[in-house]
């Protein structure tokens, strides 16, 4: 799930929402941190799912990239997600 500032369009606003509507304790969301960040990871949190706010700019993934677009970095943080899940404690990878 990407980042959804307070900026964002009302219709990013709903389809969002809509889709943390649908997450229960089975699932995991990472973030990367922003403007609106932590309160999504709150209403993440409250539906009982599991969810990391990563700091682009300690990712090395994402703060070394040549490749700087959304895609990409929704790549990296999904690794880092899935990482976490199989080690059991957030590693992010070099």
């Amino acid at each position: 799930m990407a980042d959804q500032s307070t900026s964002a369009e009302p219709g990013d606003r709903i389809a969002v929402a809509s889709y943390v509507a649908t997450l229960g304790a089975q699932d995991s969301v990472a973030l990367e941190s922003g403007c609106g960040s932590f309160l999504w990871a709150e209403r993440i949190q409250r539906r009982g799912a599991r969810c990391i706010v990563i700091d682009p700019y300690r990712f090395r993934i994402i703060r070394d990239s040549w490749h700087k677009t959304d895609r990409h970095d929704a790549g990296a943080l999904s690794l880092a997600l899935w990482t976490s899940a199989q080690s059991g404690e957030l590693v992010l990878p070099e």
